[in-house]
């Protein structure tokens, strides 16, 4: 997915968390602590900055990192060009 493809939505949904007043709150079921607590402290930070990049850097990123542990590293991470 390009950065310019993201949306918050998806991931409220998947990892079960909301955004009031640009703080975020996860249900206890998020994948694991460590996202949570990432997630917790980056997404107002993201939302604050408010661009691609504070976005791919907190909130992406993090969550890909969770996923090639979750999928015991049977995924490659790369960043790309067009």
């Amino acid at each position: 997915m390009s950065d310019r493809q993201f949306s918050l939505e998806p991931l409220k949904t998947t990892f079960r968390f909301t955004i009031s007043k640009n703080i975020a709150t996860f249900s206890p079921s998020t994948r694991s602590s460590l996202l949570a607590e990432i997630l917790k402290e980056y997404i107002s930070l993201a939302i604050a900055i408010s661009t691609k990049k504070s976005r791919f850097e907190f909130i992406i990123a993090p969550i890909l990192f969770e996923l090639k542990k979750e999928l015991l590293d049977h995924i490659s991470l790369f960043s790309g060009r067009k």
